[in-house]
Formats: C-alpha cells, sequence, structure tokens
C-alpha cells in the first residue's frame, strides 16, 4: 500500500468520517472498497485497474462450441 496514491488518502479520509453519533461511518474494507471503485487504482499496490474484456472471452467459447457441432 503506497502511502502517497489517491486510493490511500480516499481510504483515510472516508473511513475517518462519522456519523452523527461519532461512530465511523464505513468500516475499513467498506471504504477500500469504495476507494478502488472510485479512483480506479489497487489499494494494495497503487496500480489502475483495468477492466477485463469479457466479451471476447465469451466469443471464442462460443466459436469453439459451434465447430464441435459442425464435426457431428
Amino acid at each position: 500500500m503506497p502511502k502517497n496514491t489517491r486510493v490511500y488518502r480516499c481510504v483515510k479520509a472516508v473511513h475517518k468520517s462519522t456519523n452523527k453519533k461519532g461512530k465511523p461511518r464505513y468500516s475499513y474494507g467498506d471504504a477500500i472498497a469504495i476507494c478502488q471503485a472510485s479512483t480506479k487504482q489497487n489499494y494494495r499496490t497503487g496500480a489502475r485497474i483495468s477492466k477485463s474484456n469479457r466479451k471476447s472471452k465469451s466469443i471464442g467459447k462460443r466459436n469453439r462450441k459451434s465447430k464441435t457441432k459442425k464435426r457431428r
């Protein structure tokens, strides 16, 4: 967890925020999840989180199934 990253600073701020009773609004794990989603950075490494391209994987599976049907 590099300390001078956007996600680290965000987690500190979100976890530090409190509700009206003075208790933390979000747990530490929830704060990490919120900040990783909003900053698009991995909390552990500080690297960018890239979107996985699932569409191409599913197309590959469809092609495999269609080839096996043609052989039968």
